[in-house]
């Protein structure tokens, strides 16, 4: 059986741009995280969080990322938190994708996407 679990929409204030100007102040990006739990089976019969990956941990790393660093790339961001997330013993596969809202004029959004 394949598990995967979503924690979507995560928003976060950091400074993130390489152009003087966005690193003004901090602007929001978001962040959707996708990921195949080891061990899953255990959860699904015990109905206990110590036996998956409980979604908090995702939250809190992406968080305390924000918090800790300024980016100048989404790229650089988005791999602090996939190498965070992946190193987890819990996590066998993860993927990370963080858009930057209004980051140009004439799009919606920049995004880079990390898996593996």
């Amino acid at each position: 059986m394949e598990a995967k679990i979503f924690v979507k929409g995560i928003k976060v204030n950091l400074i993130l741009g390489h152009y003087p100007e966005e690193r003004l102040a901090p602007r929001e990006a978001r962040v959707d995280i996708e990921l195949r739990p080891i061990g899953v089976e255990r959860a699904l019969k015990s109905d206990d969080l110590n036996d998956t990956f409980n979604y908090e941990v995702a939250l809190e790393i992406v968080n305390k990322l924000a918090a800790a660093k300024e980016y100048k790339l989404i790229e650089s961001f988005a791999y602090d938190i996939f190498k965070e997330i992946k190193d987890l013993p819990k996590v066998g596969w993860v993927r990370v994708l963080v858009e930057k809202p209004a980051a140009m004029d004439g799009c919606e959004a920049t995004a880079i996407e990390l898996q593996g």
